[in-house]
């Protein structure tokens, strides 16, 4: 008689990050690919050559709409103007002056220390925010 052999395999594939969508590269393989320039054409100006982060244009903050999201439990990349302070250049460049990152695995990058959270509203560590001027101090009784 004939005898089969079966193979059970159990694949789990992953979403890409917000700012980058799965596309064909041909012989059946997909890899994701930088596509946060079609989230905001003018905010996005690249993503990095290791396509860890989305390269944004300066004055401009990078998030996840974890809880809003219309695709299936897949974040979908929100871009605002950022309040100059707040954020913070990265690197020198031609364009603007400067740029900022926004890494999915630290969204604090992109915030001036120690600024932390959505559009860098928050003060991080043991500082607190002063009134009137919106600075983090340390030690504000």
């Amino acid at each position: 008689g004939k005898t089969y052999d079966f193979l059970e395999l159990n694949l789990t594939v992953l979403a890409c990050q917000a700012g980058y969508n799965l596309r064909s590269t041909g012989s059946n393989i997909a890899t994701c690919v930088c596509t946060g320039a079609e989230d905001n054409s003018f905010a996005v100006l690249d993503c990095d050559d290791d396509n860890e982060a989305i390269i944004l244009r300066n004055g401009y903050w990078a998030g996840y709409d974890v809880d809003g999201n219309d695709q299936g439990g897949i974040p979908h990349l929100d871009i605002y103007p950022c309040p100059v302070p707040y954020c913070q250049c990265q690197s020198e460049k031609i364009l603007d002056s400067c740029i900022a990152k926004f890494f999915s695995k630290d969204t604090n990058t992109q915030c001036h220390p120690p600024r932390e959270g959505p559009l860098c509203g928050t003060c991080g560590g043991n500082t607190t925010i002063t009134i009137l001027r919106f600075l983090c101090k340390e030690n504000c009784e």
